[in-house]
């Protein structure tokens, strides 16, 4: 699912974490912010198709689309998934979304209807349609929205924390792919030093 920083730039969630997100939650039914090739359900929504408009059901995915510049905001998305559970269209939910604890639909959807909250520790190097990897300017999380009434006062904090380079080698070795060779991944690191002097 893309996740938008600007009119020419999708970011998708990284395979790590989709992988992880899969075996935790899915399979997912829907995944209604979706772009071809990247999407974790049986059945998406692309940014074209205005999944934030159309009815949701069953098991969801959601990286919603969070452009500022373009006016796209997480809340409306947020709301829109609590309403589908309401509905009864939706028995679960899960979005990957900023950690944005300031915000009015932290404090109207997260808090008090969240069953689960995921903290990802450090920021994701979200992947991209233009380079291999970004990595984010901002902390994100998992939630996890449930049909069934919250049992508790409080969501179920976690964490979740990224592999290291040399585990997802070994993933990617055991699902049968090959390793992005060590000299690239150092060539790439001068390019970054690079981009942080000039912040």
């Amino acid at each position: 699912a893309p996740l938008m920083s600007s009119a020419d730039s999708e970011w998708y969630t990284p395979r790590w974490l989709a992988e992880l997100i899969k075996r935790a939650y899915g399979p997912f039914d829907l995944d209604p912010a979706a772009a071809p090739g990247t999407s974790l359900g049986a059945r998406s929504y692309t940014r074209h198709d205005g999944g934030i408009e159309k009815p949701w059901h069953g098991r969801v995915f959601c990286n919603p689309p969070h452009a500022r510049s373009l006016g796209e905001l997480v809340g409306p998305w947020m709301h829109k998934a609590l309403g589908e559970l309401k509905a009864g269209r939706c028995e679960l939910v899960v979005l990957l979304v900023p950690s944005n604890t300031d915000t009015s639909w932290w404090h109207d959807v997260v808090m008090p209807a969240a069953h689960e909250v995921r903290f990802i520790r450090g920021r994701l190097a979200f992947e991209r349609r233009i380079a291999s990897s970004h990595k984010a300017t901002f902390a994100s999380a998992v939630i996890v929205l449930r049909k069934a009434k919250r049992r508790g006062p409080a969501p179920a904090f976690g964490t979740i924390v990224q592999p290291t380079r040399q585990q997802l080698d070994a993933a990617q070795r055991t699902n049968g792919h090959r390793p992005a060779p060590a000299g690239a991944r150092k060539a790439a690191r001068p390019a970054k030093r690079a981009a942080r002097g000039k912040r």
